[in-house]
């Protein structure tokens, strides 16, 4: 099933009834910018007042956060998540944000592969955002095929067709920026990204096993079971 939904950064002044106004235009989720410590004071307010916002006007938030070429992506990750678990908002999904702004490049493939790693680290879903156009210049992006992909092709149609999509799995595109940014999701699978864990059997038998007191190792049979439960 195909939603709609809004991201939000500083642009947007928090108001519950600006809030209100996307919901009644169809809005079913708010994706909204984490910012880091390093980025211009008192911004990381911003956050926790939409996400407070959101928590009271019952709409599903998560996180997205800037990845800057200058700053080591694993820190930009722990940054947004934990002030996104400050604010009580939901850090099961981070959506990484991949592009040039201003003098600033961008990341490279091996810094947006870090943030993916430190994110699953994290017990987050990485979700990597761009334009299409942005990604394809970079010649080793064979390499993030297969990531869940947020791309933006704004041709003001809500519909989650983008004309490249980078190898990504697409589950979100941003089809306009007019008069704010609205995207279209397939809330299956982004029910599917933060609710099905497929290695937590196998960590959780293997805890199991380490675990035991006293110690002893697994029998052929039991690393079976556990390797079928997965």
């Amino acid at each position: 099933m195909i939603i709609r939904g809004v991201d939000v950064a500083s642009y947007q002044t928090p108001s519950r009834e600006l809030l209100d106004s996307w919901i009644e235009a169809g809005a079913q989720l708010l994706v909204v910018r984490a910012y880091q410590l390093g980025e211009e004071a008192g911004l990381q307010e911003i956050t926790r007042q939409w996400f407070d916002l959101a928590q009271d006007a019952g709409i599903w938030a998560w996180p997205y956060a800037w990845l800057y070429s200058t700053v080591p992506p694993e820190v930009s990750v722990r940054e947004a998540l934990d002030l996104t678990r400050s604010c009580g908002g939901d850090a099961r999904l981070l959506a990484l944000d991949c592009e040039e702004y201003g003098d600033e490049p961008g990341p490279s493939i091996d810094q947006i592969l870090i943030a993916a790693g430190e994110c699953y680290r994290q017990r987050a879903q990485p979700i990597i955002y761009s334009r299409a156009g942005w990604l394809r210049q970079r010649r080793d992006l064979w390499r993030l095929a297969g990531l869940p992909g947020w791309l933006a092709q704004y041709d003001s149609d809500p519909v989650l067709i983008v004309a490249d999509d980078a190898g990504l799995q697409l589950v979100g595109k941003q089809y306009t920026s007019l008069p704010v940014d609205w995207s279209v999701w397939d809330i299956d699978a982004l029910n599917e990204l933060v609710g099905v864990d497929p290695c937590r059997s196998l960590r959780d038998g293997l805890a199991t096993l380490v675990g035991a007191k006293p110690y002893r190792p697994p029998s052929k049979r039991r690393l079976r079971e556990i390797l079928e439960g997965v």
